[in-house]
């Protein structure tokens, strides 16, 4: 029983009872319309809170790092998963795999899995290892490609978009990078190629938190250099839940490849984490996760 995959998008079947999650949203978000957008900002915020939750108390138990990674994407993967995404069209590629915790949290809050599988992260034999993967092989449902060697996610998107376009499949295709990725040359032939092929049923996300493994990446200006490869570029706040859905409603309308360079802050929502490059490698202790949660509860 449970979620069903499909070839067009997400899920085509839930055969249990979690058709709907707290707030009263089904899974698709059929009554996002409905709502006025400050109340659904007001229901993301909540997610976001919950999940940063579940990021801290997965990093903490695990012993495991890459929590600033995971804590600066929060916002944006709420937004697709609870807001933006149809979950029986679209479909989503967390290009950077060590910020898994959150997508992590976020499937199980969708019920795609069981919530008791985040007891399993990062441990021996467990079903959810430190990089996504492959769900279909090792059972773990809404995860059909393995990723964390950076710079194919983008590539295994645009493959996937334009084999909708081919086989007249509705849907998009959403993927999440991280800046330090875009050092790749694989994602700028992908970009390329992307343009050249006129695919415009895809959106990206570049999680620009401005720091990878060994310090700080290059501030190039990211919206020129996409925009030079032929994409709809747009720079937006990538903590900010309004910001975040203004841009993707623009992009959605575009006849062209979309990315949004999401500015975001590594380690994002726990004070004592943020911008702090030791953050990519720990994990928090029985006091700093206490205070992560005074934190988060506060905010």
């Amino acid at each position: 029983m449970g979620t069903k995959l499909s070839e067009k998008g997400y899920i085509v079947t839930v055969e249990n009872s979690y058709d709907n999650d707290i707030y009263g949203y089904c899974l698709n978000c059929s009554n996002r319309h409905t709502d006025s957008r400050e109340n659904r900002i007001k229901i993301l915020e909540s997610w976001s809170r919950k999940i940063r939750s579940h990021v801290v108390t997965m990093a903490h138990n695990s012993k495991s790092p890459h929590i600033g990674s995971a804590l600066s994407c929060v916002d944006i993967l709420c937004c697709l998963f609870f807001e933006v995404m149809d979950m029986y069209e679209d479909y989503f590629i967390l290009s950077k795999g060590h910020g898994c915790m959150s997508y992590y949290a976020v499937l199980a809050e969708k019920k795609i899995f069981g919530l008791s599988l985040l007891d399993q992260y990062a441990k021996n034999g467990g079903k959810l290892p430190e990089h996504p993967p492959c769900g279909i092989i090792h059972g773990v449902p809404g995860i059909e490609i393995g990723t964390g060697s950076l710079g194919h996610g983008l590539a295994i998107s645009l493959g996937r978009a334009l084999a909708r376009r081919i086989r007249n499949i509705k849907g998009n295709e959403f993927v999440l990078l991280g800046d330090g990725e875009c050092n790749e040359g694989s994602v700028w032939e992908s970009a390329m190629f992307a343009a050249n092929a006129n695919i415009n049923n895809i959106i990206a996300i570049v999680d620009r938190n401005n720091m990878q493994c060994a310090g700080f990446v290059d501030r190039l200006n990211m919206v020129d250099k996409w925009k030079s490869f032929g994409w709809n570029a747009i720079e937006t706040d990538g903590n900010n839940i309004g910001c975040l859905l203004r841009a993707f409603d623009e992009l959605k309308t575009l006849t062209k490849p979309g990315v949004i360079i999401a500015n975001t802050i590594k380690g994002k929502g726990i004070s004592f984490m943020e911008n702090e490059l030791e953050w990519h490698y720990r994990f928090p202790n029985e006091q700093e996760l206490s205070s992560a949660f005074k934190e988060i509860n506060n905010a």
